[in-house]
């Protein structure tokens, strides 16, 4: 026997998150690839126990719905829980886990042979759907919520959700006007579009007649309905939006994403699809990840300003795909600025937009690149991502990722969270095991600015100046009790408030003593210690 050698360099696989499945069709770049099983070293210590992760399972068996923009963990802001999906065993069995406080209470089967999966949160009534693929007889047919979804045409895969409902921060007072769906066919190679509500799903249309990578993941919001995909010809990659400002009733032509013009250098669209998102205001924001000849670019198109931003900007020059994902803050706009013209005229303002630090909409941006996971965040509308903001904090090397929205745990004062889900990877974005970890992401916000007057002797005027608000039913204000009573809050608005006291015992002037404000509600928990001057 004469054994081939082979080096350490010869036995790294190179974009092992996307090699081609058996499938062999454009499509199977997107098939994930088979997690090891995993190995423990006698004198290796786990991950859960190092970094205080909570293990959801150690059998994950394919990458297949981390590779693409599949949905695999929400968030309940007003019930204060997550939800997440995932498929383990030799069974591809679809398990949907409820995680409170970043333990799991609570998992259930939902269906066995899935192959891809799709997970929405109806923020209103609190129910999670699935939209699924299951395998029946080798060939993928749609689920949805363990209900077989009837289509015209086979082998079915690519499955998307979204709930047309209020946006991040919003408290829905009605139930969702609608839902929308879509979903690809591998054998026709035809993406279709349906909506559906209480009353079932409406009828099946054709979104898209050329050929695409992956199907098409959507955002709705109000009547409005945003599609994303991915044309391949000849080997090149070209990002598409397809607007509904309908319900779905109609379409726009599919629109280019043209951005040859941000760069001197060439620019090559990577096959890997990111889910676009909505803000706090109602805007869509579309990640996309580009390969340039010095690295990788996590670019922010905001689809109504026509405008694309860059997040992050990764210099690692190699063949590997970056995966790419964006999520919006809960953050409240305060409209206390009115800005005039020459005429006195009051001038028409986008208020998303903060000073590109602070008091805008928040958006954070995450960009994995050969297993390294870096964030952007911006607080004025996706419109800039300051370079102080981009985080790589020595985290271990990741496979694969999904996360939530940001939200506020309610425990922290200004403090954002996202729960997370990830395979640990080894060499670049090789996936280690099946373990697939849970942890909570805790992010500082700027620390909120104001100002306590005493305006007379039972009247203090308290101003926020920056990164916080005051909130109705919400707002708590401290001083010391031994020597103030406090009688009465007013909110004048979001930043400004007047707080009636008594003194007691000596009447001591109260200015020099410190004033704790702390604000809070489903979606936020400011907290400010001032001087009463």
């Amino acid at each position: 026997m004469k054994p081939t050698y082979k080096t350490r360099a010869d036995q790294s696989q190179t974009n092992y998150l996307y090699q081609k499945s058996l499938r062999q069709d454009i499509d199977s770049l997107l098939d994930g690839v088979e997690v090891p099983r995993p190995m423990y070293a006698e004198n290796w210590t786990l991950e859960s126990k190092v970094h205080q992760s909570v293990k959801l399972t150690d059998d994950v068996r394919s990458t297949r719905n981390f590779v693409g923009p599949q949905t695999n963990i929400v968030r309940d802001d007003l019930r204060r829980k997550s939800f997440s999906i995932h498929i383990e065993g030799d069974k591809n069995t679809l398990i949907l886990s409820e995680i409170n406080n970043s333990k799991i209470t609570n998992q259930s089967v939902i269906d066995e042979d899935v192959w891809r999966a799709d997970l929405a949160l109806d923020k209103y009534s609190g129910k999670v759907s699935t939209l699924y693929i299951k395998e029946v007889n080798g060939i993928g047919v749609l689920f949805f919520n363990g209900v077989v979804v009837p289509t015209l045409d086979t082998d079915i895969d690519f499955p998307f959700i979204s709930i047309s409902q209020v946006p991040i921060g919003h408290v829905p007072e009605a139930p969702s006007p609608f839902s929308i769906i879509s979903y690809k066919s591998r054998k026709s190679r035809k993406v279709y579009y349906r909506t559906f509500s209480d009353a079932g799903f409406g009828e099946e249309q054709i979104l898209i007649t050329d050929d695409l990578i992956g199907g098409a993941p959507l955002a709705a919001v109000g009547n409005k309905v945003v599609f994303y995909v991915n044309k391949f010809n000849d080997g090149i990659y070209q990002p598409c939006i397809v607007i509904s400002n309908d319900g779905g009733a109609t379409l726009s032509i599919p629109d280019e994403i043209d951005i040859k013009s941000v760069s001197d250098v060439a620019i090559q669209y990577q096959p890997l699809l990111s889910a676009p998102i909505i803000d706090y205001s109602g805007m869509i924001h579309i990640p996309i990840s580009v390969g340039f000849k010095d690295g990788s670019r996590l670019l922010d198109i905001l689809v109504e300003d026509a405008t694309a931003t860059v997040a992050i900007e990764s210099l690692v020059t190699d063949d590997q795909a970056s995966i790419v994902g964006a999520a919006a803050f809960p953050k409240t706009v305060c409209k206390s600025v009115i800005m005039f013209n020459d005429e006195n005229i009051p001038l028409k303002q986008d208020f998303r937009f903060g000073d590109g630090t602070t008091d805008g909409v928040g958006v954070i941006t995450t960009l994995l690149h050969s297993g390294q996971l870096y964030t952007s965040n911006s607080q004025s509308g996706g419109a800039s991502y300051p370079e102080k903001v981009h985080l790589n904090h020595e985290m271990l090397d990741i496979a694969c990722f999904s996360a939530t929205e940001c939200f506020t745990t309610g425990k922290k004062p200004n403090m954002v969270s996202m729960d997370y889900i990830f395979l640990e990877a080894i060499e670049k974005n090789r996936p280690i095991s099946g373990e697939l970890h849970l942890e909570t992401w805790d992010m500082p916000l700027p620390i909120p600015q104001g100002s306590a007057s005493l305006m007379d002797d039972n009247t203090i005027e308290l101003t926020i100046h920056n990164n916080g608000n005051f909130l109705p039913g919400g707002t708590d204000i401290k001083i010391d009790p031994s020597l103030v009573k406090v009688t009465e809050v007013i909110l004048e608005d979001h930043r400004r408030a007047f707080v009636k006291f008594e003194t007691i015992g000596s009447e001591k002037s109260i200015k020099g003593l410190s004033l704790n404000v702390e604000s809070r509600n489903n979606f936020y928990f400011h907290k400010l210690n001032l001087t009463i001057k």
